[in-house]
């Protein structure tokens, strides 16, 4: 009787000299600069990538032959997709609840402050003052703006406004199982966003354990997140479970924890 030993090594399993192939379905974009650059990785080795339509649904018998799945991009459908398929038993890579923790406001905020991280005052029913007024999903495709004593609608959430200077930090997040990266940009707060002016500076301490803390409190493997630092401390203002990773360099990081995620469930 063969013995396997583990951890499987790239390219070690095999029946009959045949190669044994995983296959990894990715909601998202096939042109996407990071995640196209992920899967290039991960087909040199054992793994066959496909890209999947994010805007539409993708039921349990469309995604049978894969050996995970993996939401990249926040869209409605996706939801709905990656829920069916953990109720059918098909591994997903940030799975449901992940996703529906970051995508709604209050939730996240609720997460962030027993994960013991300060976050700015919030409100799903108006704030009165100055506030940063942000949509309640992600899938609503709006950038937030800053308002005085803004009318409250439900379509909303509402966050303090405090003064940090114009800068936003980004962390992107990967759990490699025994560490966890953590890579920090800055760049122009999300009041004057351009992705262009995003660079990459050291992460410090403080960076690492709000990364490590984050993707235990929404038990995720891929996070980004959003921090400011006035005078007054730091403070986690957003968490995205499908973060883009430009401007990171982590592509080889990405592609070893979908390539652990995938061998995990095989």
């Amino acid at each position: 009787m063969a013995q396997f030993l583990e951890p499987y090594p790239i390219g070690f399993l095999s029946f009959e000299g045949n190669k044994y192939l995983m296959e990894l379905g990715i909601l998202g974009p096939e042109d996407h600069d990071v995640f196209g650059e992920v899967a290039e990785i991960l087909s040199d080795g054992d793994v066959s990538v496909d890209f999947l339509d994010p805007e539409s649904y993708h039921s349990p018998e469309d995604l049978e032959s894969y050996d995970g799945v993996f939401l990249k991009k926040s869209r409605e459908p996706g939801f709905r997709t990656l829920k069916d398929a953990e109720l059918d038993g098909i591994p997903t890579f940030n799975g449901f609840c992940a996703h529906m923790k970051t995508n709604h406001n209050p939730g996240s905020y609720w997460h962030l402050k027993q994960a013991g991280l300060d976050v700015p005052e919030g409100s799903s029913t108006g704030l009165d003052g100055d506030v940063v007024v942000k949509p309640r999903t992600e899938t609503m495709r709006e950038e937030p703006w800053r308002e005085q004593d803004p009318e409250p609608d439900t379509d909303h959430f509402y966050q303090r406004f405090i003064e940090n200077g114009g800068i936003d930090y980004k962390l992107y997040v990967t759990d490699l199982g025994s560490e966890t990266n953590v890579t920090a940009l800055s760049a122009d707060s999300k009041l004057l966003y351009n992705p262009d002016e995003r660079t990459q500076i050291e992460t410090d301490q403080e960076m690492q354990e709000i990364g490590e803390k984050c993707v235990e409190a929404f038990d995720a493997r891929i996070l980004g997140i959003d921090l400011i630092r006035p005078d007054s401390g730091t403070y986690v203002v957003d968490v995205n479970a499908a973060p883009s990773y430009r401007g990171t360099g982590d592509e080889e990081v990405v592609a070893e924890s979908l390539e652990d995620f995938l061998y995990e469930n095989i």
